[in-house]
């Protein structure tokens, strides 16, 4: 008796869009049971969702394939798929339909790089400038061949991305994709590449993942910038400090030397800091009067006060006056 042709659906279908003319989609095969036999492959229709036209179906050869991409497609319309496995004896039943709609314009082209200063525990993949639509970010796949891909996104501001904790005397596999508005991209071809024996500095950069917070950059210049500004505000009030006490200190000593010759309650705090003794007034001219020197005698060029202009004139009126009374003493007698 012949095996009839599969009784069971793909499932986990799923479709997405790859720019404005392609959509891609993957499915699993319908349960195992329902195979009746071995699976030659799948039929992938596909027709306008608003088209009352029968499905589109493209045919692939590969049991175990569970992704394809549908090519030539128009911008910004929506499709309807279906998905149905096929035997020696004939196809089964189709999926549910899901519906997909094409972009309105391309995301990027993949983008160039190249591999360089490998290591026994990293290598570094650099971006090659290119002028294409704006990128908003990059995604790095690696891989130890054979394996599953580990995804990476990378900012568009970078041009490089460090691989970093692999495994030495290995070989890695990897690819790139760029993202914009409108999605992202196709993937780059593959690279390979064997880490060393050893590990060498030679070309080596460390990535930031790598570093420390504690030394990274938006970490060490705010502190920076603390300590410059805490260290200029202790020497500012420092020297602030010393000269108030400088001042009155120097306000004492002119207070102690001033102390013994004026009498209490003569000195005087002016506005500008400084401690002063009256302003001195010129003594009487009139004759027979005889003048008091005591203030006189203490004008000193080292007092820290200037002295009157005229004080040298008013010793020597005061010295003739003296004589003039000793001259009329003697003439009294």
């Amino acid at each position: 008796m012949c095996n009839p042709s599969p009784s069971g659906a793909p499932t986990d279908v799923h479709a997405h869009p790859i720019g404005s003319k392609q959509i891609e989609v993957s499915w699993k095969p319908p349960p195992s049971e329902s195979w009746h036999g071995v699976l030659k492959g799948y039929y992938l229709g596909y027709k306008v969702s608003t088209s009352p036209l029968a499905y589109v179906y493209h045919t692939t050869t590969e049991p175990l394939g569970r992704r394809f991409r549908i090519k030539g497609l128009q911008k910004s319309t929506a499709y309807s798929i279906v998905v149905k496995a096929y035997n020696g004896m004939g196809s089964g039943p189709e999926s549910q339909p899901i519906e997909v709609k094409t972009r309105e314009s391309d995301p990027p082209y993949p983008p160039s790089f190249v591999i360089t200063d490998v290591t026994s525990s990293g290598a570094l993949v650099q971006m090659k400038s290119e002028e294409m639509s704006p990128v908003l970010q990059y995604i790095v796949e690696y891989r130890r061949q054979g394996e599953e891909w580990n995804p990476v996104h990378v900012p568009r501001d970078k041009s490089s991305f460090q691989l970093s904790r692999l495994d030495n005397c290995m070989t890695y596999e990897v690819r790139l994709a760029a993202y914009n508005e409108h999605g992202r991209g196709e993937f780059s071809s593959t690279l390979a590449f064997t880490t060393t024996e050893r590990e060498t500095n030679i070309g080596f950069r460390s990535s930031e993942e790598d570093i420390p917070f504690y030394f990274r950059h938006y970490f060490v210049l705010p502190v920076a910038a603390s300590v410059v500004v805490i260290v200029t505000t202790v020497v500012f009030a420092w020297v602030c400090y010393k000269r108030v006490v400088f001042r009155q200190h120097r306000h004492l000593v002119l207070q102690q030397q001033l102390a013994g010759h004026l009498p209490e309650g003569q000195l005087t705090l002016h506005r500008d800091g400084y401690i002063r003794p009256p302003t001195y007034s010129p003594p009487s001219n009139r004759r027979g009067v005889v003048v008091s020197t005591s203030i006189v005698g203490i004008l000193n060029p080292e007092d820290g006060y200037d002295a009157p202009w005229d004080v040298k004139k008013q010793q020597q009126q005061q010295q003739l006056a003296i004589e003039d009374n000793g001259i009329r003493q003697n003439l009294v007698e």
